[in-house]
């Protein structure tokens, strides 16, 4: 079947000279998440923090907005890893970790799903399967989970911070492992769903509600997912620290 979307990826790619995207695309079969280009490129960002960084897909999008920009990757996957050390070898400033984040210093059952990036250390619901066929469980493994203040703790951060958070449910979980931090990130970009998709897992108005005592407002909602019928299912809400801005 004929994927338009994917096309119009491909042509990004292939117009936008970047021989990191070429090699990460031709060696390795990763695109970069060019869907969140536009938006990252009108922002001033020096460190980006990707969690859930999966193969480097929304990394390679953020190291063509912020070039000179520090990033730090989290991924808990050893398969997902393996390439997102590849894809990323020798590019400076990144700092690559194989754990997951959450809210404690443990080890956890990850759920694997047979659409690796759907996977979750929450249960995989009936209707994630439903909404979006192919994802899943096909197993389950051990991963390490580990807090974000762990390694944000030193006070040196700058005040243009940038934290992606694409955790498959468990993003509430991730936002109370960094309450030490929140103060000092300026943008929080998550991935959040207004159905349950995994079980107990927290959706948009209770991460809305969250970052609210924090400081952070609603920035902008972007790449809106519906289902067949038109239900809105998940998108990317921006947050924007308030005391920053």
């Amino acid at each position: 079947m004929f994927n338009f979307k994917k096309l119009l990826k491909l042509v990004a790619i292939f117009i936008s000279f970047d021989r990191f995207w070429y090699c990460a695309l031709f060696r390795y079969r990763v695109a970069p998440a060019i869907e969140h280009i536009a938006l990252l490129r009108t922002l001033d960002v020096s460190f980006v923090i990707d969690i859930g960084a999966n193969r480097g897909q929304f990394c390679l999008a953020a190291l063509q907005a912020f070039p000179d920009a520090r990033v730090v990757c989290f991924e808990p996957l050893e398969s997902a890893y393996r390439v997102l050390s590849k894809v990323l070898y020798c590019r400076d400033g990144v700092t690559l970790h194989n754990l997951a984040i959450g809210n404690v210093e443990a080890q956890m059952v990850m759920q694997i799903s047979e659409k690796e990036d759907s996977s979750s250390l929450l249960e995989i619901s009936d209707l994630q399967n439903e909404i979006f066929p192919g994802t899943a469980r096909s197993d389950s493994t051990t991963v390490v989970v580990s807090r974000l203040s762990k390694y944000l703790a030193d006070n040196s951060l700058a005040q243009d911070v940038f934290i992606k958070i694409d955790v498959q449910g468990y993003e509430l979980e991730v936002l109370r492992g960094a309450a030490e931090v929140l103060d000092r990130i300026q943008y929080i970009y998550v991935e959040c769903s207004f159905l349950e998709l995994y079980k107990n897992q927290a959706v948009a108005s209770d991460i809305i509600d969250y970052l609210a005592n924090y400081g952070f407002s609603l920035g902008g909602v972007y790449n809106l997912c519906r289902d067949k019928k038109g239900v809105a299912v998940q998108a990317d809400f921006l947050f924007v620290n308030k005391e920053i801005a």
